[in-house]
């Protein structure tokens, strides 16, 4: 599996980069940078990774009791509220 182009992370914060470690420290990494973001700077940040790549599982979507729980990074990738009462929608 190749991953898109999402944000750096600094190597020296885990020494171990396997599939979970790594999608780990992406997503620890896009939390932080989220979480000082008004919705619209989100919004923005977001549109410039939106691709058509399919879903990635602990970057795009977590799997919880074999449903899919998407993360709040794809929400604001999709760019809108699907209305649907998503447990992590940031809108």
């Amino acid at each position: 599996m190749t991953y898109p182009a999402i944000m750096p992370i600094i190597e020296d914060e885990t020494e171990c980069l396997c599939k979970a470690c790594l999608n780990q420290a992406i997503q620890k990494k896009m939390m932080d940078k989220l979480s000082h973001l008004s919705l619209a700077e989100k919004l923005s940040l977001a549109q410039g990774y939106k691709t058509k790549v399919k879903a990635i599982e602990g970057i795009d979507y977590n799997m919880e009791k074999g449903k899919y729980v998407f993360t709040q990074w794809h929400h604001l990738k999709r760019g809108a509220c699907c209305n649907h009462k998503c447990k992590l929608c940031p809108y």
